[in-house]
């Protein structure tokens, strides 16, 4: 019987110590499990913002001069490297690398295209050339805002209450850095030949809208009379020398031959 009782206690605490042999695996499977998603996370924090301006770098590059959206340089990080963290995360991350990249003038930012659902345009980010980088040296951080809007305005130019707007930023503030950047050689006024007073901002080597300058007829702003009775007397003498059947592309390109214009004329001129 005590051999009996020995080998039940025997027994009952072979199963006690199974029980408790399992519990312990188990605890150590969980404390593995939360240990690997610790070093995740943990690795996550430990990627330095100069390996994450590099990659970006590098997507711009790949992008060759066109930029990419914002959303879509948010997913190609995402994709290649969605176990450092959710969407979020990539967000916050893109945000400093950007600010990063725009401090150091090697990175522009464009706004184009439809808006999306939330009546916001979209944003592009385009790497800037080498004699990019040198021509922005020494703007801060306003200037440059200001200078990549107006230079988003492409050849129509912007006016001051709208990128007084866009910009955030007080009259007198923007009216120092205009004056700043005009200076600077970076932009330029231009008075449209149908409203005086209407004068816009654009990048210094953007050619103006025809719209604008009213194109090949008007100088300076001018309806350029004198260049208008020349070419009236290049068209009449087109017609005399054909015998008074000519068309009018034959005297338009008589016209063109003359060189009396300093820019192309399109067919509408």
């Amino acid at each position: 019987a005590r051999a009996r009782g020995t080998s039940a206690d025997g027994d009952g605490q072979r199963t006690t110590d199974s029980n408790y042999d399992g519990r312990r695996r188990m605890g150590r499977s969980k404390k593995s499990s939360t240990t690997s998603n610790d070093e995740a996370a943990a690795h996550s924090s430990e990627v330095s913002d100069e390996v994450w301006v590099k990659r970006v770098v590098a997507l711009l590059k790949e992008a060759e001069g066109e930029g990419l959206q914002s959303s879509e340089l948010e997913r190609k990080l995402q994709e290649e490297h969605g176990y450092l963290g959710d969407h979020e995360f990539i967000v916050n991350v893109l945000a400093r690398v950007v600010n990063h990249l725009l401090a150091e003038h090697k990175i522009q930012l464009l706004e184009g295209g439809a808006a999306d659902g939330s009546g916001r345009r979209k944003v592009f980010y385009k790497l800037n050339r080498q004699e990019e980088q040198r021509k922005l040296e020494g703007l801060g951080r306003e200037d440059l805002l200001v200078y990549q809007i107006i230079q988003s305005s492409s050849d129509m130019g912007i006016w001051t209450k709208d990128l007084r707007t866009k910009a955030g930023l007080q009259q007198p503030q923007v009216a120092k850095i205009l004056k700043f950047l005009e200076q600077r050689k970076l932009i330029k006024s231009i008075k449209w030949v149908t409203n005086r007073n209407r004068k816009v901002y654009m990048a210094f080597d953007v050619q103006p809208s025809k719209e604008i300058t009213g194109g090949a007829w008007y100088t300076n702003n001018e309806l350029d009379e004198e260049m208008i009775g020349a070419a009236m007397k290049i068209c009449l003498k087109s017609v005399r020398e054909k015998g008074g059947r000519v068309s009018f592309r034959e005297v338009a390109a008589e016209v063109k031959k003359s060189e009396l214009f300093r820019t192309a004329l399109d067919e509408d001129e």
